[in-house]
């Protein structure tokens, strides 16, 4: 069963959308810092916490990944030419202005082609993390089952085993 979105949920997208936001005109005045390269992992960051928040599977939180890239590159691509033609206009000699549909456009598509990529190794990173976790589960589960388990394997109910304890002291 899923849970309802939380309070949570909202900051943590509140938080997403405005690194996001912050981001663009780091990204437009400063193309080469080493900041810039943070920022395509935020799909796979909203990727992740829809995953984990929904309980998906790895197929559907790989196909969710695929879909989040390309969705964020276009309104990444968008927001960015926004930003460049307000830094161009401010300028006195007006600089090229750009059309910011077909940015975003042109960004969605080289990144529908990346994404596959990347989602590859999102699926692959997933289902080792999704087996392993599932490996270190069940053994202690079933020790803590059959340890418990007052149920013989035929059926029957035995007994359970008590450790012998000494009793509390009387009170005065």
């Amino acid at each position: 069963m899923r849970r309802p979105l939380a309070i949570l949920d909202l900051l943590l997208f509140t938080l997403i959308v405005g690194v996001h936001l912050a981001h663009l005109p780091l990204a437009v005045d400063h193309a080469n810092s080493p900041l810039t390269l943070l920022i395509p992992l935020v799909p796979t960051l909203t990727a992740v916490w829809i995953q984990l928040r929904f309980r998906l599977k790895t197929l559907q939180a790989t196909l969710t990944h695929y879909t989040v890239c390309v969705v964020w590159a276009f309104l990444y691509g968008y927001g960015y030419c926004l930003t460049l033609n307000a830094r161009q206009a401010s300028t006195p000699t007006h600089g090229r202005m750009f059309e910011p549909f077909s940015w975003a456009f042109g960004d969605m598509r080289e990144m529908a082609v990346l994404a596959l990529l990347t989602s590859a190794i999102y699926a692959a990173v997933s289902f080792l993390i999704l087996r392993g976790a599932d490996r270190a589960i069940t053994p202690m589960l079933e020790t803590q089952i059959a340890a418990n388990h007052p149920m013989q394997p035929s059926g029957e109910i035995g007994r359970l085993e008590v450790d012998d304890q000494p009793s509390p002291p009387a009170d005065r």
